[in-house]
């Protein structure tokens, strides 16, 4: 038995060294994963997530019959250059981790703004609330808390308009980008797995010009997660391939 313990303990310390993504910096810029992207100064990104495998994370982009993959850092780039961008894919594959790892290896300030069920124009941008004074007062929504942000940390003021109220108009710098991920394409549910997925209008899906569907991760790599949660790695490999049965249409 002290064998078999001893065993097991070596594979799950095997499984869990550390995967480093392929980072270097140089001046105003890095590369990551090969890529080249700014480097944003001042320490304002996310912490890295310990034991992260960036290099594991893909997506994909299909233009007609041409399906043209990508890694993390190459759909970060497109973030970076100004694209609108969309990322689709189940929930918990990787959609806003995999950006905000980058964004935790570039510098980039990362805001995570709920848009699911109950959100509203409100909630996004302000609405009032009594204070404490029993006096009405104005309270950010969090698009407008991310924009006062950037407005505090500005490269140059020159952007579009954001109406926070009826009384203050904000100026958008143009050093924030917005992404959006979704667990359907915008069709609805075709699977069942999405019950509460809205169908999305022409008007909306039309406004991103980039849509990338996060694929889940490889074999390896999902059995890593789960031994570093906890899992022992026979579990780990028994669930991902339990899991990967259920990944059908």
């Amino acid at each position: 038995a002290a064998h078999v313990a001893r065993d097991e303990a070596v594979k799950r310390a095997d499984m869990l060294t550390p995967d480093a993504t392929a980072v270097t910096y140089e001046g105003d810029t890095c590369k990551v994963l090969g890529v080249t992207l700014p480097r944003v100064s001042g320490d304002h990104g996310p912490t890295p997530t310990p034991g992260y495998d960036l290099k594991a994370w893909r997506a994909q982009m299909k233009i007609s019959d041409l399906t043209a993959k990508a890694n993390a850092a190459q759909v970060a780039k497109a973030i970076f250059d100004g694209d609108s961008v969309r990322l689709v894919g189940p929930p918990s594959v990787g959609k806003t981790s995999g950006i905000r790892e980058v964004c935790a290896l570039t510098g980039a300030k990362f805001f995570l703004v709920p848009c699911g069920e109950g959100a509203t124009d409100l909630s996004l941008i302000a609405e009032r609330t009594i204070a404490a004074d029993r006096s009405m007062q104005w309270v950010d929504g969090h698009v407008t808390k991310a924009v006062r942000w950037a407005i505090d940390h500005p490269d140059v003021l020159v952007g579009g308009e954001l109406v926070v109220n009826p009384s203050e108009t904000l100026l958008v710098p143009p050093n924030m980008r917005f992404t959006c991920t979704a667990n359907t394409s915008g069709a609805g549910d075709m699977t069942g797995r999405h019950q509460a997925a809205k169908v999305s209008d022409t008007a909306f899906t039309s406004r991103w010009n980039a849509t990338f569907t996060v694929t889940y991760l490889p074999k390896a790599a999902e059995i890593k997660v789960l031994v570093a949660a906890g899992c022992s790695p026979d579990d780990a490999k028994a669930a991902v391939e339990a899991a990967k049965d259920t990944r059908t249409e």
